[in-house]
């Protein structure tokens, strides 16, 4: 084996007969976050209760970064990040999201406190990735109410990110009570 990995064009697996059993081409761009989804220039998210950011910017196959994020929060019953697909935004077509830092899994809990200017790093659910869904909400479950939302839509062949990889070392065990 001589150079260096920078140097490398293949990697492959081989028997001790030297015939190749199986390889990989490393000449392919590794996948990058992606920056960013806006609804209008200068735009993330905007809605109804004073919602606005910046652009989106997708971290992972699973999170989102929403920089600059406003709401009024404290002027609705309850509102989560939501995301799916589908025309019509409502219970059946989406899932609650988690914002990382203050939900656990298997609990999210709604956003009751005005917001300002926070940088909110969301992840979707286990069942969903960046691919599979169409659009991100802050949504009422509870009325069924899109209060705004910004339509996604990355296709996996023709924007690689990279893939959600969950950190072990900081999982948490399940909860049995919610903390909300």
């Amino acid at each position: 084996m001589t150079g260096s990995a920078a140097q490398w064009k293949q990697l492959a697996v081989v028997n001790p007969n030297g015939d190749t059993l199986s390889f990989v081409n490393l000449n392919l761009k590794p996948p990058q976050p992606f920056c960013c989804f806006e609804s209008e220039s200068d735009l993330g998210l905007f809605g109804e209760h004073g919602i606005v950011s910046d652009p989106i910017e997708v971290i992972d196959s699973r999170t989102l970064r929403i920089p600059k994020f406003s709401f009024k929060a404290s002027q609705t019953s309850d509102s989560y990040f939501f995301a799916g697909a589908g025309t019509e935004i409502n219970k059946n077509s989406g899932i609650k999201a988690f914002i990382i830092g203050r939900d656990s899994t298997p609990d999210s809990c709604p956003m009751r406190k005005d917001l300002t200017d926070q940088t909110m790093t969301v992840r979707l659910d286990q069942s969903q990735t960046i691919y599979d869904i169409e659009w991100i909400s802050v949504f009422s479950y509870k009325n069924s109410h899109d209060f705004g939302h910004l339509d996604i839509g990355l296709v996996e062949n023709e924007e690689q990110v990279p893939p959600f990889i969950p950190d072990v070392r900081t999982s948490e065990p399940p909860r049995s009570a919610r903390n909300c």
